[in-house]
């Protein structure tokens, strides 16, 4: 848990070694930038189909959440007492943590609500994982994921990007995962391998254009 909470809190560290990485390795002839593949993979969210909540839902669980907190903090005030410390203590961080889930709902609730396309639907945000969203898997079933983009040079198979976001299809996403390689190794490649999920004609063309003059 201590280096999960490290990587995640440490997001502009890692990405400085990533650079600097890719410039030594561009300097040595290993990372030639002339070819890079790019393509992108669905992962199953840690949330279940049940967690997904609609804005009314959300309030109320909100409310009730923050009545806990203070409950609990009143009867450590009240009774120091009860129950051990470490019990109590652990009580008390859950019923954070369930809140700060609850409020990262609620904060995501309005671009969940202006992407979904049935409007006569009530849009809805998990409250196990506020940054999941419902996608169509590779076994054609529908479940609670995140798009998962990497970006590797063909020549030494070393990876140049990647980003988690929370988009169901890979159509328009070529040219940000292009402008990410500019920033991590410091130029375009000279070409972008991709699937046809990539292929938005207007991508293409601005890919072909300056500053990136890029085949795909």
């Amino acid at each position: 848990h201590t280096l999960a909470d490290f990587r995640s809190q440490s997001e502009a560290l890692f990405e400085r070694v990533l650079i600097d990485n890719v410039a030594r390795l561009r300097s040595t002839g290993l990372v030639t930038m002339n070819c890079v593949a790019h393509d992108g993979v669905r992962v199953r969210a840690c949330a279940g189909a049940g967690s997904f909540r609609s804005k009314e839902t959300l309030d109320a669980l909100h409310q009730e959440a923050e009545e806990q907190v203070r409950a609990l903090k009143q009867e450590l005030h009240d009774d120091p007492t009860a129950g051990s410390r470490r019990e109590q203590a652990a009580r008390t961080r859950a019923a954070k943590e369930r809140l700060e889930r609850i409020r990262e709902a609620l904060k995501q609730y309005p671009d969940v609500e202006a992407k979904k396309k049935d409007k006569t639907k009530k849009a809805r945000v998990s409250v196990s994982d506020a940054d999941a969203r419902f996608m169509r898997m590779p076994d054609g079933g529908t479940r609670p994921a995140v798009n998962v983009q990497f970006s590797a040079e063909t020549k030494s198979q070393f990876i140049v990007g990647a980003d988690v976001n929370q988009s169901g299809s890979d159509h328009g996403l070529l040219v940000p995962a292009a402008k990410q390689i500019v920033v991590h190794a410091g130029c375009a490649p000279k070409a972008m391998l991709t699937d046809g999920g990539f292929a938005k004609p207007e991508a293409v063309e601005e890919l072909a254009k300056a500053p990136f003059n890029c085949t795909v």
